[in-house]
């Protein structure tokens, strides 16, 4: 179009056919030009960006069990000194059962009962876990003898202490 045309210029052209332009007619052209290959690439993007972000968040769920696995395999310390004991049932009063406890809590509560103390000449030896069913009416030389049946594992009583030991195990 020539822009040195002025707009009285392209009145008097539009007197001259004596018609009125097609503004509908003229409006779907320009949109079929300019606007509809854009959305069909609009639509092809969007389609891309979805599939994009389910594959991301594909990738973080496998990432979290991953993670979450790796987490559950490596051994956790606990710092605590509650010891969880239960009575097993009526019919046997008094009998202990200590359930996956780490053996300085469960001798805190032995060595309590015997009215003895305890020391660990290691200080990995306390974080070993036991399950052990545990009678207190037994004598305490009954009980240091089951435990003296694991191997790299020591205790033994001299005066009023339990002393325990870590022993390397051979092959």
């Amino acid at each position: 179009m020539n822009t040195s045309q002025s707009p009285q210029h392209l009145l008097d052209r539009l007197d001259a056919h004596d018609r009125e332009p097609d503004v509908d007619a003229a409006w779907q052209q320009f949109e079929q030009r300019h606007f509809a290959p854009r959305c069909r690439a609009l639509r092809w993007h969007q389609m891309a960006a979805a599939v994009a972000g389910i594959i991301f968040a594909a990738g973080l769920i496998v990432a979290a069990v991953q993670w979450s696995k790796h987490t559950d395999a490596v051994p956790q310390k606990d710092d605590s000194t509650s010891v969880a004991v239960q009575v097993v049932s009526q019919s046997q009063e008094g009998i202990v059962n200590f359930d996956n406890t780490r053996l300085d809590s469960l001798l805190a509560v032995v060595a309590d009962h015997y009215d003895k103390t305890v020391c660990f000449e290691d200080d990995k030896a306390g974080d070993l876990r036991f399950y052990l069913t545990w009678n207190p009416d037994e004598a305490l030389d009954l009980l240091l003898r089951r435990f003296d049946q694991f191997d790299g594992l020591s205790l033994s009583l001299r005066h009023d202490t339990i002393f325990v030991r870590r022993e390397e195990v051979k092959p």
